[in-house]
C-alpha cells in the first residue's frame, strides 16, 4: 500500500494482504496510519489488480475510510465491483491513458493497454494497473504485479521519459 498526497488529494494505492479471514494488512497498519496522519477520506483508492497481496485489505479500508472513487483492474463480476457499488463509490476501470491532475500533480495510467474482451482469461498480474505520478519535477511509478511481457510493452510503447521516476514501485515478478 502507498499513500499519495497532494495539497488537497489523497490516493491510496493498493490496500495490502489479507492474512486470513480475520486479519488483513488495513486493519493492522494501513487504516491506523491513516487515522494517525489525519487522513478522513481518500478521493480515489487504486486496486492495482486483485491478487490478496495488493487487495486483501480493500473492503477493510472502505469500512474505515469514506472512499470517493475506486479505480481498479478487477475481472467483470469481482466482489469489489459489487462492494464499490454497495457504498456508492464510483467505480472506474483502470486504462492506459486516465489522466487527472490534482494540485499540479499530474497522475496517468499507463497500463493495461486495453480491457478483457468479454469471456477472455488474462491473468491478474498481466492486468496490473501502472499509475505514474508527477509534479513536473519529480516522479513515481507504481507498477502493480506488471511481469515481464507487460514490463516490455510499456518500454516499446513509451517515450523513455514517460517511464523515468524518482521512486519505483518495483512488481515482485
Amino acid at each position: 500500500a502507498a499513500l499519495v498526497e497532494t495539497a488537497s488529494h489523497r490516493l491510496l494505492f493498493d490496500t495490502g494482504p489479507r492474512y486470513d479471514d480475520h486479519a488483513d494488512a488495513a486493519a493492522r497498519v494501513v487504516t491506523p496510519y491513516l487515522r494517525g496522519h489525519g487522513v478522513e477520506a481518500l478521493d480515489t483508492l487504486v486496486v492495482s489488480h486483485e491478487d490478496s497481496d495488493h487487495a486483501g485489505g480493500t473492503e477493510t479500508v472502505i469500512e474505515a475510510v469514506p472512499v470517493r472513487t475506486m479505480l481498479a483492474s478487477l475481472p467483470r463480476g469481482h466482489a469489489l465491483r459489487e462492494t464499490a457499488e454497495e457504498r456508492d463509490i464510483h467505480f472506474t476501470d483502470c486504462l492506459a491513458g486516465q489522466v487527472w491532475t490534482w494540485d499540479e500533480v499530474v497522475f496517468e495510467v499507463l497500463h493495461p493497454m486495453r480491457l478483457p474482451a468479454e469471456g477472455e482469461r488474462v491473468a491478474s498480474n498481466a492486468r496490473s494497473c501502472v499509475l505514474r505520478i508527477s509534479n513536473g519535477r519529480h516522479a513515481a511509478l507504481l507498477t502493480g504485479d506488471i511481469e515481464a511481457p507487460q514490463e516490455a510493452a510499456l518500454v516499446a510503447g513509451e517515450t523513455p521519459e514517460r517511464l523515468m521516476a524518482d521512486i519505483l514501485l518495483v512488481p515482485h515478478h
